[in-house]
């Protein structure tokens, strides 16, 4: 049986996700848009593929800024569309 833990970014930590690792299990992590991983997403060097309903998905490994190990990231967005804002004199 393959165990998948579902988290949210407040489980975000090097040696959580080494524990589970450990067990063998997997994990999911819903995470926040910190620096290091915007400054990733921002790269013109990764590409982000479009499916059908709008939503651009990428992954890329990396180390973070105090961690000793790579991880694997898939980032998924949305893009919403520009707002445009008239001022009238």
């Amino acid at each position: 049986m393959e165990v998948t833990f579902r988290m949210d970014s407040g489980y975000f930590d090097e040696e959580i996700l080494e524990t589970i690792k450990a067990l063998g299990c997997r994990y999911v992590i819903k995470a926040k848009g910190y620096s290091t991983l915007v400054a990733q997403v921002a790269d013109p060097d990764i590409v982000f593929g479009t499916s059908e309903e709008g939503r651009e998905t990428t992954e890329f490994i990396t180390t973070l800024n105090t961690w000793k190990t790579d991880i694997r990231f898939v980032v998924s967005r949305i893009l919403k569309p520009a707002k445009y804002f008239h001022l009238f004199g």
